[in-house]
């Protein structure tokens, strides 16, 4: 009876290791928690939670030092404009609802007053994030402004570029090759000192 008893309670034992070790096969050991695969994955997913939205458009598409892909859209007047090549650029993703746009644009139309001749400027209106039809030309009229508006009426140009906020601001050398990112509102004096950058005038 004694040798019974002593059986039962070896295997009551070893089953209760057996269900302890089913457990952490299930939920994960102690060792695969502390992976560093792991461990690094979570870290960069709590990192990229903490990201604001103007720093992941920041990092989102193309930057400094990358050769963007070029692309060809229609101006308002129905012309096919794409992007040139062996002139410096400057590519502008805006929309008429955007403030901090709004608030750049006398400072654009007054760089291309002044470098039309010089370099190539590409202002893409985000036309299939507007709410109104005659938005573009209502807002270009009203304000007299003369630059090019490219109108992106599919987000084709806006998806290429990775755009995630408006106003996003590109500036390519004359090899293509994007020398300034700019997320968010130009100021004035940081514009044309970019832009001089760009054109080699200092």
């Amino acid at each position: 009876m004694r040798t019974r008893n002593i059986v039962i309670s070896a295997i009551l034992v070893i089953a209760a290791l057996v269900s302890v070790w089913q457990g952490l096969e299930r939920n994960g050991s102690p060792s695969s928690v502390t992976d560093p695969q792991v461990v690094e994955k979570e870290a960069d997913n709590q990192a990229e939670e903490t990201l604001t939205l103007e720093e992941k458009a920041v990092q989102a598409g193309f930057n400094k030092g990358e050769s963007p892909p070029s692309f060809s859209l229609d101006t308002l007047d129905g012309k096919r404009v794409e992007m040139e090549k062996g002139k410096p650029v400057l590519i502008n993703f805006w929309a008429t609802w955007c403030g901090p746009c709004r608030n750049e644009m006398p400072y654009i139309q007054e760089a291309y007053e002044k470098y039309k001749d010089e370099m190539q400027f590409m202002m893409v209106n985000w036309t299939s994030e507007e709410f109104k039809k005659n938005a573009v030309p209502d807002y270009m009229k009203a304000e007299g402004y003369t630059f090019p508006v490219l109108m992106d009426e599919t987000g084709e140009a806006a998806d290429l570029y990775q755009v995630m906020a408006t106003p996003t601001t590109y500036l390519l050398d004359k090899d293509g090759v994007i020398q300034v990112k700019t997320v968010g509102e130009y100021d004035r004096e940081q514009l044309f000192r970019d832009l001089d950058k760009v054109l080699q005038k200092k």
